[in-house]
């Protein structure tokens, strides 16, 4: 099981948060990851840093109650290989947060891989 490396820590996006950022370097779909937290809300995104400022494109909004069995073969891999995030932020939450947490972020950030909750 692969660990990736934590590059920034409780960091807030639009006043949504906490989340932990972790860099994709060398990541394939192929391994099963672990994060300190079993459960929660990632996203998969594009980093930078604009005037000072963390900035994050978000692809993908995802919930999970096991992460290290989450990401192997994950559903959207394919469409998120062509965008080539650099980065998963994870949020971590109980199980009853996680779904309210998931529709209310889709809504606000729009992912283009999350249609079901776009609008």
């Amino acid at each position: 099981m692969k660990r990736l490396q934590k590059i920034i820590s409780n960091i807030t996006i639009d006043g949504q948060g906490p989340f932990d950022v972790y860099a994709l370097d060398d990541f394939d779909f192929c391994e099963n990851l672990k994060f300190d937290d079993p459960q929660g809300i990632y996203a998969f995104a594009y980093h930078y840093i604009e005037n000072g400022r963390h900035m994050f494109i978000m692809y993908y909004l995802g919930k999970t109650t096991e992460y290290d069995q989450r990401f192997y073969h994950h559903h959207k891999e394919e469409p998120l290989k062509t965008v080539n995030p650099n980065c998963v932020l994870i949020y971590a939450c109980n199980k009853p947060m996680m779904d309210k947490q998931e529709v209310e972020w889709i809504r606000l950030w729009q992912p283009p891989y999350n249609k079901q909750h776009n609008s």
